[in-house]
């Protein structure tokens, strides 16, 4: 809506039912639409809306096992394919090959997987079959449509595009749920059915750049362009430095390399995974090691620090005591000079007290001589 108030009270209306479990999970899917807003804080408030009801459906699965009866209309990942119906009937989308608002349509569909894709839960083979079962079924509303069905199969390629972009983990996991589609809107999947127009349109596409400078996104016949890498259409062709896979029937070609199988990608995928998961890991043990021997060389110079503060401590009480020693040492020091300078003066009174006897030997002599003549 072109009112930036009408915006806002619908995304606070929309939040507070979904948080409250009052709308149905496809309602959901809607907030993928805030990706064209204008405003940047508006994009931001809605992605928090986004998250908060994904988190709020996930912990209400864990906290309540009885609820997964009603895994369809609870678990968020589910509103993938009511996103995808929305989008592929975007009244500006005016047919499969309009470049333009499929560019805005992959960023609506961004802002829709990114949280889903964060979880921990998350699992790669799970979004990819639901979107083949997708592009195995037609639309409900216009299952007659040729146009409508290549432009929901276009869609299902963009999402399919992401995925495999932004996927850092390939390993293959369980998930809590099978990728079912909503019956209201997709027709029962046709496990032989082939979409045979794709080849009309690829070539059109091959010239335009849709996710940027390094990476190009063509139709059902998907094209993911990076430094090293090639991905083609249901025909996928993977091309690296010594690497080709293409197939149903794949071929994987090295120096000395030729694997071929209708599964191959996927276990292919699979082993570089675990091989980046085992170095990954030996990584860790060598950084395990490195710290074990870091924390026994930091445990010896704690010893030694301890050590030379016990050597320090008894060296400063030997100062101490020294010092007292010397203390002592000078203050006896100071009484024996004491002494020695009352022994001076005793001396002197000693000599004088001498002088004065010496003196009066002398004058009795002399008064005993006078007396005598």
């Amino acid at each position: 809506d072109p009112c930036y108030q009408v915006r806002v009270r619908f995304a606070h209306k929309l939040n507070k039912g979904l948080l409250t479990f009052r709308l149905p999970l496809q309602y959901l899917s809607t907030f993928c639409l805030a990706a064209n807003d204008p405003l940047k804080e508006r994009r931001t408030q809605v992605k928090q809306f986004l998250v908060a009801n994904i988190n709020r459906r996930r912990e209400y699965l864990r906290q309540h096992s009885s609820a997964n009866a009603r895994m369809f209309a609870l678990l968020p990942d589910y509103a993938v394919p009511y996103a995808i119906h929305l989008l592929a009937h975007d009244p500006d989308l005016r047919s499969h090959e309009d470049i333009d608002t499929l560019k805005n349509i992959r960023e609506c569909l961004w802002f829709l997987l990114e949280p889903l894709m964060k979880s921990d839960s998350y699992s790669y083979s799970f979004y990819r079959k639901l979107v083949e079962n997708i592009k195995q079924t037609k639309d409900v509303q216009c299952a007659d449509s040729p146009d409508a069905n290549k432009k929901l199969y276009a869609v299902c390629d963009l999402v399919l595009g992401i995925i495999l972009s932004k996927t850092s983990n390939f390993i293959l996991k369980d998930f809590p749920a099978e990728p079912v589609l909503p019956a209201k809107l997709y027709t029962q999947p046709d496990q032989v059915f082939t979409n045979s127009h794709w080849s009309s349109y690829t070539s059109h596409w091959s010239s335009h750049t849709l996710t940027g400078p390094h990476i190009l996104l063509t139709g059902p016949h998907i094209l993911l362009i990076g430094p090293h890498i090639l991905l083609t259409g249901p025909h996928i062709l993977l091309t690296g430095p010594h690497i080709l896979l293409t197939g149903p029937h794949i071929l994987l070609t090295g120096p000395h390399i030729l694997l071929t199988g209708p599964h191959i990608l996927s276990l292919v995928l699979t082993y570089f995974s675990l091989v980046l998961t085992y170095f990954s890991l030996v990584l860790t043990y060598f950084s395990l090691v490195l710290t074990y021997f870091s924390l026994v060389l930091t445990y010896f110079s704690l010893v030694l620090t301890y050590f030379s503060l016990v050597l320090t401590y008894f060296s400063l009480v030997l100062t101490y005591f020294s010092l007292v020693l010397t203390y002592f040492s000078l203050v006896l020091t100071y009484f024996s000079l004491v002494l020695t300078y009352f022994s001076l003066v005793l001396t002197y009174f000693s000599l004088v007290l001498t002088y004065f006897s010496l003196v009066l030997t002398n004058s009795t002599h002399s008064n005993s001589h006078w007396s005598f003549t």
